[in-house]
């Protein structure tokens, strides 16, 4: 057993390995060892935080808010609340971390992740966004007007650094998990 952990160390370590093939390394290893708290981490990871899954703080995110403008593309949204404006520019990046490791590594899709603003574990909606707003700006912004189809809903949009630090943070939580499977 004592190898395969040291492989798993190397490849922690080596940054052209896929964080989710090393998660699913990690996995077996932990099976194998009955380490079940480590496992079932390592399974969230690859499969994503849905529902009501508490995410780990290296998930909670901040960025800016975005609306899809039909003509404009992606414009910024500003609240008038600053308070508010920096509650809805934070979120939880939920997403299965091979999905954010895509998107990381595509430069074709974008240097911007969008995430359902609210902080830590509370994703958004619009009802959710009137009852934090006064209802005529909600409307006024978000409405069925000529600019906003209905339903539009504002995005946290966040960057490549920001993903790479999530990458970063399980990469090394493996490693050391690892290391302290080998003292």
């Amino acid at each position: 057993m004592t190898s395969i952990v040291l492989e798993l160390q190397h490849e922690a370590m080596d940054s052209s390995v896929r964080v989710d093939d090393l998660l699913r390394k990690a996995v077996a290893v932990a099976t194998t060892l009955g380490s079940d708290d480590f496992r079932v981490w390592a399974a969230k990871e690859l499969q994503g935080y849905a529902g009501d899954t508490t995410t780990p703080a290296y998930r909670r995110v901040t960025g800016v808010l975005r609306a899809y403008h039909p003509s404009h593309g992606w414009i910024p949204v500003i609240v008038p609340d600053k308070d508010l404006q920096k509650r809805l520019e934070s979120g939880a990046a939920r997403r299965p971390i091979g999905e954010l490791e895509d998107r990381y590594h595509d430069p074709h899709r974008g240097e911007m992740l969008q995430v359902l603003p609210g902080p830590d574990d509370e994703n958004l909606t619009l009802e959710d966004l009137m009852e934090l707003v006064p209802y005529d700006w909600v409307l006024r912004i978000f409405g069925d007007t000529r600019e906003f189809q209905p339903g539009t809903i504002p995005t946290l949009m966040i960057g490549r650094p920001t993903i790479k630090g999530i990458l970063d943070a399980v990469r090394n939580e493996v490693l050391r998990w690892s290391l302290a499977l080998e003292s």
